[in-house]
């Protein structure tokens, strides 16, 4: 399971002469995904990883369970999401998914969508 690293707040001196606060940054994290049939999706980014693995799930039948998600749906036909629209991901057949989501969400929502979808997958984290 992916764990985020806390780095304590400081402050640092800006060009100014101000200081500003330095916010805590979470470690990247990753996963891959093994279907029943051996086949393991995997790729550098967490959101290609969920994007491929809805594909091989079926995209339209992902689509047809109506997952909504920060308000808008998961899957749709419109290629832009309004409050993220560079977090969006081709899955054909004019399909677009929302990767707006840690990857542990990701994770997670993978996991319900392939049991909603009645298909067991095996999603592990990778460092």
């Amino acid at each position: 399971e992916a764990k985020e690293i806390v780095l304590p707040t400081k402050s640092r001196p800006h060009k100014t002469g101000y200081t500003r606060k330095v916010e805590k940054v979470a470690s990247k994290s990753n996963f891959k995904v093994t279907f029943p049939d051996g086949t393991e999706v995997a790729d550098k980014k967490a959101k290609n990883v969920f994007a491929k693995s809805l594909i091989r799930l079926g995209a339209d039948k992902v689509a047809a369970l109506g997952i909504v998600m920060a308000g808008e749906p998961l899957v749709g036909k419109k290629a832009v999401f309004k409050k993220a629209p560079a977090q969006i991901a081709t899955l054909g057949g004019g399909l677009y998914v929302n990767t707006h989501s840690s990857t542990a969400s990701k994770m997670t929502l993978l996991g319900k969508i392939a049991m909603q979808l009645g298909v067991t997958v095996k999603i592990d984290p990778v460092k």
